[in-house]
Formats: C-alpha cells, sequence, structure tokens
C-alpha cells in the first residue's frame, strides 16, 4: 500500500493568541514526555456523494483553526529548554494524501504497519525521538478510493496524554458538525504550579537516552491485536467476582489475563529463571486530584502505578489474585501519591539525576520483567464525529516491545493490542487459558 502526498498546508488559529497568555509551562511530567510522540488515527466512510471531497478538507482545516484557537499551545512550538510551550501561533502542519485502495479492503487485515502509514511525520524508529523539531501537533487526512477517510494526528505526549487527545479530537469534530463549544477554560490548566518543572534539563537528556536505548532494544518483536466482545469481558468479571468477592472493572479483568499469560509464558522462555514481574500502568490523574484537574485539560496528566509479584515467595499466580494486586495498587493513586512523586522535593525532583543509573542497573537484570500497559477504556475514542458519522474503527499506532494497549473497540467490545518479543508472543499464543478467552472474539476481524 502506498499513500501519495498531495499537498501540505500550515493551519492557524482563527484568532491570536493574547501576549498574556504566550507561555505554556511544562510540569516535570511533561518534561519528561517531551521526546515522545503519539500517534492516532480514525477511519470513516465515505462522507457522501452529494458532498465535495475538496469542500470537506476545507472543512476541516476551517474547523481545526478554530479549535487551535481553544486550544493554541498546539499550535506553538516548544522551546530549546523543554521547560514551557511558546504559544506563538505558528501553526499545525495539515497533510494530504492519496490511498489506492478501498477503506473496506484496508481494514478486512489491517496490518500494523500499513496503520502507521496513516499517521504524519511516522517517527517509529523507536518511541523516543532524540531531537524533537518542537513541532506539538502534526494532522494527516487520507482519502480511501472508494471515497472513505482516514484523520491521523501525531501529538507531542508532553502537551497531550490520551485523555486530552481524544478531547481534542472530539472538539474539533463538534466544531466541524457546527455545534457549539464553550470554552470555560477548562482546556487549558496549569499542573507546573503543583508538579513543577526540573531546571536541569542535562538529567532529562541523560534519561531520554537511556529510555530511548531500552524503547529501541534490538530484540524483535511483533504487534498483534485480539477483539474481545463485551460478554466474554462480562463473563470474566462475573467468575473474577465470584472467586474474590468483588466484580473487577474492566480493565482490572484484561489485564489479569494478560499479565497472568505473560508471566507464564516468560517462565517457559527463561526456564524459572525470572523471579520478579513487573506491570506498569498508566492511570489517568485527572479525577484522582484534589481538587480535581479539568476533565477536558490538555497536558501528560497521568501517572504510573506499579505491581510486582515475587515468583519465588509468591509462586505461581492466579488471574484473581493479578486482578486484586492491581487493584490495590490504583486505588493508592491519588492526590498524596501524586504530590509526593511529581511535587516539589518529591521522589523524582530527587531522584532525576540518579535514575538514568537505576534504569541501566534494572535493565541488566535478567531475572526481571516489565510489562507496561495504558487503558484508553472510557475515553470516547468513538465519539469524534466530524458530520460524516462516527468512526469506523479508532487506533492508537503506538505499541512499543512489551507493552499492552486496551482501546475501546465497536459495538462494545475492546480491542487489545500487545507488543511482545517474537518469541515470547508464540509462547503466549500457545497458552490454553488465554487463546480460549482472546478467541471469543477473533484476532483478525472485517471492520
Amino acid at each position: 500500500m502506498k499513500i501519495e502526498v498531495r499537498r501540505r498546508d500550515i493551519i492557524k488559529p482563527s484568532s491570536p493568541t493574547p501576549q498574556s497568555l504566550r507561555t505554556y509551562n511544562f510540569s516535570i511530567v511533561d518534561q519528561l514526555s517531551v521526546n515522545v510522540k503519539i500517534p492516532y488515527v480514525r477511519f470513516y466512510d465515505s462522507p457522501g456523494s452529494s458532498r465535495d471531497y475538496n469542500g470537506v478538507v476545507d472543512e476541516l482545516k476551517k474547523s481545526l483553526s478554530q479549535t487551535l484557537s481553544l486550544m493554541y499551545p498546539l499550535a506553538g512550538r516548544i522551546k530549546e529548554d523543554r521547560s514551557s510551550i511558546e504559544c506563538n501561533d505558528q501553526g499545525v502542519e495539515f497533510i494530504e494524501g492519496d490511498v489506492a485502495e478501498s477503506l473496506s479492503s484496508f481494514l478486512e487485515n489491517p496490518d500494523f504497519e500499513m496503520i502507521r502509514e496513516m499517521v504524519p511525520c511516522n517517527p517509529f524508529t523507536g518511541a523516543f525521538e532524540p531531537n524533537p523539531d518542537g513541532r506539538v501537533l502534526v494532522i494527516q487526512v487520507n482519502r480511501f478510493s472508494c471515497g472513505g477517510i482516514s484523520v491521523g494526528l501525531i501529538m507531542s505526549h508532553a502537551i497531550g496524554d490520551g485523555a486530552s487527545i481524544s478531547v481534542f479530537a472530539n472538539t474539533w469534530a463538534r466544531i466541524n458538525r457546527g455545534c457549539a463549544v464553550v470554552d470555560d477554560g477548562g482546556f487549558i490548566f496549569d499542573a507546573s504550579k503543583i508538579f513543577p518543572p526540573v531546571k536541569n534539563t542535562a538529567d532529562l537528556d541523560q534519561f531520554a537516552r537511556v529510555a530511548r536505548g531500552a524503547a529501541e532494544s534490538q530484540e524483535k518483536y511483533v504487534v498483534r491485536r485480539f477483539y474481545i466482545p463485551a460478554s466474554a469481558i462480562d463473563q470474566l468479571r462475573e467468575q473474577l467476582r465470584l472467586i474474590s468477592h468483588y466484580r473487577p472493572s474492566r480493565a482490572e479483568a484484561l489485564i489479569a489475563v494478560v499479565w497472568d499469560a505473560v508471566i507464564a509464558a516468560n517462565q517457559k522462555r527463561h526456564k524459572g529463571r525470572i523471579n520478579l514481574h513487573v506491570l506498569t500502568s498508566i492511570l489517568n490523574l485527572r479525577n484522582r486530584m484534589e481538587p480535581p484537574f479539568p476533565e477536558n485539560c490538555l497536558g501528560n496528566n497521568t501517572y504510573g502505578a506499579t505491581v510486582h509479584w515475587n515468583q519465588p515467595t509468591e509462586g505461581n499466580p492466579s488471574r484473581h489474585a493479578l486482578a486484586l494486586k492491581f487493584r490495590d495498587a490504583i486505588r493508592g493513586v491519588n492526590d498524596e501519591a501524586a504530590r509526593r512523586r511529581y511535587g516539589k522535593g518529591g521522589f523524582l525532583h530527587t531522584a532525576l539525576p540518579i535514575m538514568s543509573e537505576i534504569i541501566k542497573h534494572e535493565g541488566s537484570k535478567k531475572n526481571m520483567y516489565c510489562l507496561y500497559t495504558s487503558s484508553l477504556l472510557g475515553m470516547q475514542v468513538y465519539a469524534a464525529d466530524f458530520g460524516w458519522g462516527k468512526p469506523r474503527w479508532a487506533v492508537n499506532a503506538q505499541v512499543m516491545k512489551d507493552s499492552v494497549v486496551f482501546m475501546e473497540g465497536r459495538f462494545g467490545g475492546v480491542d487489545l493490542w500487545m507488543g511482545l518479543p517474537e518469541e515470547l508472543m508464540n509462547i503466549v499464543m500457545k497458552n490454553p487459558q488465554f487463546v480460549e478467552f482472546v478467541s471469543a472474539g477473533f484476532s483478525k476481524s472485517k471492520l
């Protein structure tokens, strides 16, 4: 599949940003994410034969311009010292491409590498960019041969986590439909006052280099997608409730299934030499703070909750034991924990100078395996209706090694994306309990 780029434009805010708002300060969490880009793509059926495609694109550009006036940091540039965004209205690159294939044909058997072609810039040599160019957001709209459309974007993680990217897309779509959007000040929130940035960027550079090296491991890995119907997830949650006497959330239940299978596969792969299994799950902090952060605010407002399973002392895990352990960990993520980690004098401020050495040390251990999970459930990824109907499919186009991403699927189910070393993935796919669960859905589906 080939995408032919036929036009590039710069879209600027429809109204200038006032001088008093020209600086958007980063928090320490934002600074740690400044080298990372997040790609998303949504696929839509044709707007209809009665609508001229060029007119559809012109509408998108106009509504994007209006959206950028509300979310003005997105049209700015990250300053060289990585402490803030200069909200200078330089604008967002808007790329138009043509795909020599029908949307239905593409979605019949979507390949992950093909999906990555649907987003702009495509910085997928690794998770980290060693020298980010300062742009905050780039948009790419592709037209399929049948008239279907994909709307892809790539955003700096420093200004947008999964929640804020959904807010941006849904706001843009709402404006494109002609609906009113009230700017109550909730889009822009200064988290730097609560989680102040670090001034010594040399520490950030060292941390980014080590993290980038880990992300660009030479070990070959594969990405697989599974669609789990809502009925299968409900059945799993009920099974865990009968054992644990509480009904886990969808994320808790799914993480228990996946982590259980990965632990068993690692034990088999390494012949029992893996003693410590670590799971880190990225959580939304907005409603966990006191007072809560605005629900629709931009920013990288996340917290990594970490859970450990020690094989020698705890034995072989069960799904309900892993679900309970994960539940206890996320219950501890609150305002106090966030301030203790990110606040002035908090753990990150004191530990950042030595974190690179910690990462090197931990990464060199052969008796530990880390799995990273991110849940985008409940984030309304299918709410972005630009006036042509809701997306046929929505994808986070970045699944790295040793990671799992949960996204809302169509019809109430969940898309489960796994990126694992090839050998480990092969063992997981032979796990009878895991295969029995995921076979309730299907790994390759017509959408």
